[in-house]
């Protein structure tokens, strides 16, 4: 298999994140068309699929999350908040799945998906954005897991408007 620098992490949290949000906006929009019952029909399908589809790549998001926690170089203020993120991971993993078997047990009894469902599956997707705002701080605030940081240039650094920008591509010069 080939390695990724520094782990897989990334990767597959961004589908957890983009399937869970996606599942909860397809579920609202199912409230919201009750005067169309097929597309109504069609945004319960899809949000079902992408809730059952992130339940199962959360397991490869935490496999590969604790494998991060336990291998990327780090220091004691970034451990703790590593810590933290691991913490709120391994409850919104639950969660995940506690609204993902919910989910499955409503459409194995061919029952349609209540406020009190909908409540679990907003509950996860809050943990899920808590969850991921501890990992972008590990990322972006403390440079966790990234192999090296750009040299800023200061103040006096330009960058070309967007219309040089546009002139460059449309010229092909693609000189920075």
């Amino acid at each position: 298999m080939p390695t990724i620098i520094p782990n897989y992490h990334p990767i597959f949290v961004h589908f957890t994140i983009a399937l869970m949000v996606t599942s909860f906006g397809m579920l609202l929009l199912h409230y919201l068309f009750k005067t169309k019952p097929q597309l109504r029909q069609e945004c319960l399908i899809v949000s079902r699929w992408c809730l059952w589809l992130a339940a199962l790549v959360s397991i490869l998001t935490v496999i590969a999350g604790l494998h991060a926690y336990y291998t990327v170089a780090h220091d004691a203020v970034t451990h703790k908040v590593m810590t933290i993120h691991r913490n709120w991971g391994i409850v919104t993993f639950v969660a995940i799945w506690v609204a993902a078997i919910s989910s499955f047990v409503l459409y194995l009894k061919q029952k349609p998906p209540r406020w009190l469902f909908t409540g679990v599956l907003a509950i996860a997707v809050v943990l899920v954005m808590v969850t991921g705002w501890y990992g972008a701080e590990l990322v972006f605030r403390y440079g966790t897991g990234v192999m090296s940081l750009p040299q800023s240039e200061g103040a006096g650094h330009q960058h070309d408007s967007v219309n040089n920008m546009v002139a460059h591509v449309d010229s092909g010069n693609h000189e920075h």
